[in-house]
C-alpha cells in the first residue's frame, strides 16, 4: 500500500461519492504511515509563548501559523524579515530596491513617501526600514535603526466616560454593517448601477435601517444619494475607507468621531486602521445609542 499525502486525498475535487472510499483508505494509511499522523504538529505548537528563547519575532510568527492554519512562510525572506536585523549590501536585492526609491520613487512620486518623511537625501538604513514597514519580503529590518514607541502607546489621555442613564424601556433597532468592496465596485464598475445603494432601499421596509456602517467605502454620497436615501441619512466619511450614516427621522446627534486603533502586520501592510463612532438620541424616547464602525487590521486575527 503506497503511503497517501493528504493532498492526494483532501482535494475539493474529489466527488463525494468516492470520500468514503478515501476516507476508509486513508485511516488503512495511517496504519502503514505512521508518519502521516504525527506530520502535521498544532499549528501554534512551535512558538508555545516563545518558550525556545523568546526571538523578537515569535509573537508574529504564532499569529501568522493561526491564520495561515499551521502553514509556514514560503519566502525566507520574509521569516528574515520578521526577527533580528540585517543591513543591505551592494549586490542584493533588498539594495537595489533601496537606490530604486532613492534615485526613482522619491524624485517621481514623492506622494507615495509623504508620511514618511524620507527624501532623496535620507540613509540608506532609513529607506530600507521603509520599505520593510510595507513589503518585509523585499527587505529585512535594517540594523542600528532605533525604533520611536509605538504610536498607540504615545500617553493618550484617559477618555471622559458619560453618565449612565437609566432606560425607559426597550427600543427596537435595526442595523446595517455592509462592507462595499469599492475598487471593484466604484472603480472597476463604476457604481454597477447603483446597485448597493438598490439593495440598501430594498431592505428598508418594513423598517428603516436606525444606523449603517460601511467598510471600503470612500463616499457615502455615492452609495445613498443616487436611491434617494440622503433625505433621510445624515453620512460621514471616516479615516482609513469606513463611512457610517444614522436615520436623522428617528435620531438625533449628540457627538461623533474617528480615531486610530489598529495597524496592519509588516507582512500585509496598508497601513492604520481607524474606528468611526456616534453617539444619538432617540427623537421618540430619548434613549441614547452609540454606535461604532471599525475595519480590523491584516493578518486576519492578527488584532
Amino acid at each position: 500500500l503506497a503511503c497517501l499525502t493528504p493532498s492526494s486525498y483532501g482535494a475539493p475535487s474529489v466527488p463525494v461519492a468516492s470520500m468514503v472510499l478515501i476516507s476508509r483508505l486513508s485511516l488503512v494509511a495511517l496504519a502503514f504511515c505512521p508518519s502521516l499522523a504525527s506530520a502535521a504538529p498544532s499549528p501554534l505548537a512551535a512558538d508555545d509563548e516563545c518558550a525556545a528563547g523568546g526571538a523578537e519575532g515569535c509573537a508574529l510568527s504564532a499569529l501568522q501559523r493561526r491564520a495561515r492554519g499551521g502553514i509556514a512562510l514560503s519566502s525566507s525572506e520574509s521569516l528574515r524579515a520578521e526577527s533580528g536585523c540585517h543591513t543591505a549590501l551592494p549586490g542584493e536585492a533588498c539594495y537595489n530596491e533601496i537606490m530604486w526609491a532613492k534615485t526613482d520613487g522619491l524624485i517621481n512620486h514623492p506622494e507615495w513617501y509623504v508620511a514618511s518623511g524620507l527624501t532623496s537625501d535620507s540613509s540608506d538604513s532609513a529607506v530600507q526600514a521603509f520599505v520593510h514597514i510595507g513589503q518585509p519580503g523585499k527587505c529585512p529590518s535594517p540594523c542600528g535603526i532605533v525604533k520611536p514607541t509605538a504610536w498607540c502607546l504615545e500617553g493618550a489621555a484617559a477618555p471622559t466616560l458619560w453618565a449612565p442613564a437609566a432606560g425607559t424601556g426597550p427600543t427596537q433597532i435595526k442595523i446595517l454593517t455592509y462592507n462595499l468592496f469599492w475598487w471593484n465596485l466604484f472603480t472597476a464598475k463604476g457604481g454597477n448601477g447603483n446597485s448597493a445603494g438598490h439593495l440598501i432601499k430594498d431592505n428598508t421596509e418594513p423598517k428603516a435601517f436606525d444606523v449603517m456602517g460601511f467598510q471600503e467605502c470612500e463616499d457615502p454620497k455615492k452609495v445613498l444619494e443616487p436611491v434617494g436615501l440622503l433625505d433621510d441619512y445624515e453620512a460621514f466619511q471616516g479615516e482609513h475607507a469606513i463611512c457610517m450614516a444614522y436615520n436623522k427621522k428617528a435620531w438625533a446627534l449628540i457627538k461623533n468621531g474617528t480615531v486610530n486603533v489598529g495597524e496592519d502586520m509588516p507582512t500585509k501592510y496598508y497601513g492604520r486602521r481607524g474606528a468611526q463612532w456616534m453617539r444619538l438620541r432617540h427623537l421618540e424616547t430619548g434613549q441614547k445609542l452609540f454606535f461604532m464602525n471599525h475595519h480590523g487590521p491584516l493578518s486576519v486575527n492578527s488584532g
